[in-house]
């Protein structure tokens, strides 16, 4: 019986011994942000450069549609298919107009007057300062003559 009570006594002074021992450090706690910044700059490191979206229009289309006071104007979808932009604010309804493939420019009727606009709807010309076209390539040329408030 000496003998278990010795290995009992044994066995606490060791567990004593064991827990009074120094304490161990305490394992640091991670910091979040900079775990998910270090994954951020691993993924997008090696990340292929982005393709742009392929449009949906060869060029712009432009088209009338009714402006939020009911007047036809001219408005212009953009290739990418859903962007859509007012181009002119006029005070009557575009009759009809016709684009410039070179530089986008628009001409086009309203309220009986000849009017230019540039592709972004800036720049608008009325008649007596519209520019002098030169005659088309193939020697054929349209004439109109202006007069105040009409078209001939």
């Amino acid at each position: 019986m000496k003998s278990v009570r010795f290995i009992v006594i044994a066995l606490f002074a060791s567990l004593l011994i064991a827990c009074a021992g120094p304490a161990s450090t305490p394992q640091a706690t991670p910091d979040v942000n900079a775990i998910v910044a270090q994954t951020m700059a691993a993924l997008t490191a090696n990340a292929p450069a982005s393709t742009p979206t392929p449009s949906r229009l060869p060029r712009s289309l432009y088209f009338l549609a009714p402006d939020a006071a009911a007047h036809a104007q001219i408005f212009r979808r953009e290739k990418d298919g859903t962007t859509r932009r007012q181009i002119t604010a006029e005070p009557a309804d575009v009759d009809s107009f016709d684009v410039n493939q070179n530089d986008g420019r628009v001409v086009y009727i309203s309220n009986n007057q000849l009017l230019l606009i540039n592709a972004d709807g800036s720049g608008r010309t009325g008649p007596d300062r519209l520019p002098r076209w030169p005659p088309a390539p193939d020697a054929r040329s349209l004439c109109q003559k202006f007069e105040v408030g009409a078209v001939m």
